[in-house]
Formats: C-alpha cells, structure tokens, sequence
C-alpha cells in the first residue's frame, strides 16, 4: 500500500530527503574521521589513547546515524505563533552546517511540547502531525489540532 501523495505528504516528503541526506553527509564525514584517527601513527601511550578515543567517538556516531535510518523524524508541531518555525523531532538531534536546528531529538525539553501539549491545553501548539514513515518514504500524516482559535485564524496551512 503506497501513501496517497497529497500536497502534506509531499511537502514533508521533500523535508525528510533534506534530513536524511544530512544524515548521510554526517555519516560520510565520521567514517572519513575514522579512517583518519585509524592511520594516524602515534609515538606514545597518550597519542594511543587520543587516538583510542577518537576512534571510539567515530564508531559510536556512525552506529548511531545507522540505527537512525528507520523512523528517523517522526512529527512536526506548528505553533499558534506562525512566526515561529515548525519544529520537526525525531530520534536524534541534527543541525545543519550553519548551526540550525534541522530536527530536534524527542527526549529533548524541546521535544517535551510534542507529548504534553493538549486541546485542553495546547502550550503555544497550533497543530501536531505525526509523520509515519517507511524506510526514508513518508507513508501517511495524521494532524491533530490543538489550538482551534489559532487554526480558525490560519486555516490555509491546516493540511499542508
């Protein structure tokens, strides 16, 4: 069953390319670091703990962007402010090169917002969407409206 290409799935689609090849930029770099630390000739024992260390830094983060690859970001809020970006989270925190925050990693205070905000209480949250992926494919989105004075006034992002 292949998810209906709406103009959210789409939209969100094009998101999850741009996060995922951040992942494989991140993934690609951390090897390259790797093999680096690997080669380097050391002279001494603190030389071949440094280099130890950084070793061990570059396998766990590639394991890491590895057991990412499935359900990499799972929901985006919207924000009854609409000067405020979106956020996106996810199993991990990525950033771009420049420093911004790409995807926020759930466990995260940040993330809290995805999990507490409610109808009854929607904390600044204008509208939760959860994102349910397959592999790096987007298959459906389901939006929950939370703040609907906010919707009310925006009502032609609802939905995209």
């Amino acid at each position: 069953m292949s998810a209906a290409i709406t103009p959210a799935v789409k939209a969100e689609q094009t998101r999850l390319d741009g996060l995922y090849a951040r992942v494989d930029r991140l993934r690609d770099e951390a090897a390259e670091r790797l093999g680096e630390a690997g080669r380097r000739q050391v002279e001494n024992d603190q030389e071949r703990s440094q280099r130890d260390a950084e070793t061990l830094l570059y396998r766990r983060r590639i394991a890491l962007l590895d057991a990412v690859e499935e359900g990499l970001c799972f929901g985006r809020l919207d924000y009854a402010d609409a000067a405020e970006a979106p956020m996106y989270l996810g199993r991990i925190g990525i950033h771009a090169e420049g420093g911004e925050q790409l995807l926020v990693d759930w466990r995260s205070e940040a993330g809290r917002r995805f999990y507490l905000a409610t109808a009854a209480s929607p904390a600044g949250v204008r509208r939760r969407r959860h994102l349910h992926t397959k592999g790096r494919r987007i298959r459906s989105v389901n939006d929950e409206v939370l703040d609907l004075d906010a919707a009310a006034d925006s009502d032609s992002t609802i939905g995209s």
